[in-house]
Formats: structure tokens, C-alpha cells, sequence
């Protein structure tokens, strides 16, 4: 391809060819920006998608941490209910026994002092 220079630029016989290269080069360009363009987009979009999820996410503990706390409170609560209720029942039983035997120790007491 014969190539001659005319006012400092390079100038071939083949002008088409060379606006077609450039023509491609430009569409090559332009879909290489377009698709930045996209992947940005995207990228964008997935931090946004990412971020809500992560939301959910710490709303979904928050309320499951609050939920597993009641059920715990509960059943210590139950439990507290359960000790106190079986000391109850001890001491009434302990109660039952002086009783019965508080006649006895008071006559062996009057045994002894009053002989």
C-alpha cells in the first residue's frame, strides 16, 4: 500500500479502508465503554442488593437473639417457679412433722423437769 505524506500526516490510496478501520475501532470503543458502563451498573446494583441483605440479616438475628432470650427467661422463670414451689413443700413437710411430734417433746421435756 503506497503511502505519501501531504501536510505532516500520513495519507494512504486506500481512504475507505482506513475510515473503516477507525469506524471499528470507534464501535470497538464505544462497546468496551458501554460495557464499563454495565458493569459498574452492576456492581452498583449488587452492593445495594448486598447492603438490604445484610439488613434483613441483622434484623433476622436481632429478633431471632430477642426471641431465644424470652424462651430462656421463661424457663428460668419455670425453674425459679419449681425450686421454690418444692421448698414450699419441704418445709411444710417439715412443718408437719414438728407438729406431730410437738406433743411428745413437750411431754418428754415435762418428764424430765417435772420428775
Amino acid at each position: 500500500m503506497p503511502v505519501c505524506r501531504k501536510e505532516g500526516r500520513l495519507e494512504t490510496s486506500r481512504d475507505p479502508l482506513l475510515h473503516d478501520l477507525i469506524r471499528q475501532e470507534q464501535r470497538q470503543a464505544d462497546r468496551v465503554a458501554a460495557a464499563r458502563s454495565e458493569a459498574e451498573q452492576i456492581v452498583v446494583k449488587a452492593e445495594a442488593e448486598a447492603t438490604k441483605l445484610l439488613e434483613r440479616s441483622v434484623k433476622k438475628a436481632d429478633a431471632d437473639a430477642t426471641k431465644a432470650l424470652d424462651v430462656t427467661r421463661a424457663e428460668a422463670e419455670a425453674d425459679r417457679e419449681r425450686v421454690v414451689a418444692a421448698a414450699r413443700e419441704e418445709a411444710s413437710r417439715l412443718r408437719a412433722h414438728a407438729d406431730a411430734n410437738r406433743e411428745r417433746a413437750a411431754a418428754l421435756v415435762m418428764d424430765r423437769v417435772l420428775p
